[in-house]
């Protein structure tokens, strides 16, 4: 069995197991589309058409959705944001998408990015083409002089920098109320925060992608029936620190109107992640690479497949057990496509933090989700014999003494 799983990840490697959104083309017929989160279309909508309109790059075709309560909304899924991150714009900032002609078709949900399967460690899953997003509005088109724009949800998802995406959140329950739903999704793990550091790969691609992303809601949402002066920049985990940084970064804050933070912040000691840079040249030397020099370093690494890139994350991990936050964001050097030039704390020690309303909250049991994965390690024989062995090196890893110690041997 192990030796087949092998083969069919080998296989994954060379040829995309997912499926791919159709590319722009006209149409005129609503799919139907089932989900265990949002009730599937209606026959009876059909008569309706798909719900169609013009955003700053063409024009889309959605399709009709009903909330639990039976509101029938308008759903586009899988919108591209930006060109993909592909051979030499793997590991640069996004770039914004040209113009398309005839329909895109926004029926059905964009692919997932590239990532470690986070329930199956050594499985990848998604594509590198991957920035697309989903805006989900009970407006069928502009709001009319007599009705207010809506506000709008701008969701981030969490998942520790190196997994998640935004087809896990959905309008099932929200479209019941009168809000936009805005839901990314931006590169993960490797491809999305390694950093040399310098100007070759300053890192934080991912954080500029749901930059990019939110300047997009910002220019087309009206187009939904949306208000761009509200917008509520919201996430959970690791989402909710990427939604406090963009109260920080002068790439976004003009964007933002309020903030909800769920479960996380920027202040999290997990919140920078500084083992980025030991971790991204780790990658390198994994596949020969030479990480001596940044420029043939990262030269080097667009030119590997982006699986094997994608599922270098197992190989850096020191541990059998937490912490997995290996990549994630770093202070860049200042530039042009900067997106944090600073830390969150010299950010509010200095004032240069968007003021606006924010609420934040935890739950009673924040560490539950993750017994589960630690009951299925903690009584493997490798763990115990590293934890037996190598105490005092295993420790600060358990506990993650090195994020919020000075000497953590001495813990």
């Amino acid at each position: 069995m192990a030796v087949e799983v092998f083969l069919v990840q080998l296989l994954c490697a060379f040829f995309s197991c997912a499926g791919r959104n159709p590319a722009p083309v006209p149409s005129g017929s609503v799919n139907h589309y089932h989900s265990i989160t949002t009730a599937s279309f209606d026959n009876s909508l059909d008569n309706l058409g798909p719900p169609v309109l013009k955003t700053v790059n063409g024009w889309i075709q959605g399709a009709h959705m009903r909330t639990i309560r039976s509101r029938n909304i308008a759903a586009y899924m899988g919108i591209p944001y930006a060109r993909p991150p592909l051979g030499e714009l793997r590991f640069r900032a996004p770039v914004p998408l040209d113009p398309w002609e005839g329909y895109l078709r926004a029926d059905v949900p964009g692919p997932v990015c590239l990532q470690v399967d986070a329930s199956q460690f050594y499985n990848v899953m998604g594509q590198e083409d991957c920035l697309h997003l989903s805006v989900y509005t009970p407006r069928f088109g502009k709001s009319s002089t007599d009705e207010t724009p809506l506000p709008v949800i701008f969701f981030l998802h969490g998942g520790a920098y190196f997994f998640g995406s935004s087809d896990l959140w959905g309008p099932a329950y929200l479209l019941d109320h009168d809000v936009i739903l805005v839901v990314p999704n931006f590169r993960q793990g490797v491809l999305g925060f390694l950093s040399t550091g310098d100007e070759q790969a300053p890192g934080n691609f991912g954080l500029k992608d749901q930059a990019l992303a939110l300047k997009w809601v910002s220019e087309n949402i009206p187009e939904f029936g949306g208000d761009p002066g509200r917008i509520t920049v919201m996430g959970v985990a690791s989402g909710a620190a990427i939604a406090n940084m963009n109260l920080i970064s002068k790439m976004t804050q003009d964007y933002v109107s309020n903030a909800i933070f769920h479960s996380g912040s920027a202040h999290m000691h997990w919140g920078l992640v500084n083992r980025t840079y030991e971790s991204s040249r780790a990658i390198a030397r994994s596949f020969s690479c030479n990480d001596d020099n940044s420029y043939s370093m990262v030269k080097c690494l667009r030119e590997q497949n982006p699986h094997f890139v994608a599922n270098g994350l197992q190989k850096v991990y020191k541990r059998h057990l937490f912490p997995w936050v290996n990549f994630g964001p770093v202070v860049e050097p200042p530039g042009p496509d900067a997106y944090l030039t600073e830390t969150p704390f010299e950010a509010y020690a200095g004032n240069r933090v968007k003021a606006v309303p924010v609420l934040g909250g935890i739950v009673e049991s924040e560490g539950d989700v993750f017994v589960h994965t630690l009951l299925k390690i903690i009584w493997k024989s490798e763990f115990l014999k590293d934890l037996n062995n190598n105490w005092l090196d295993v420790a600060p890893f358990m506990f993650d003494y090195y994020q919020t110690s000075l000497n953590p041997r001495e813990v």
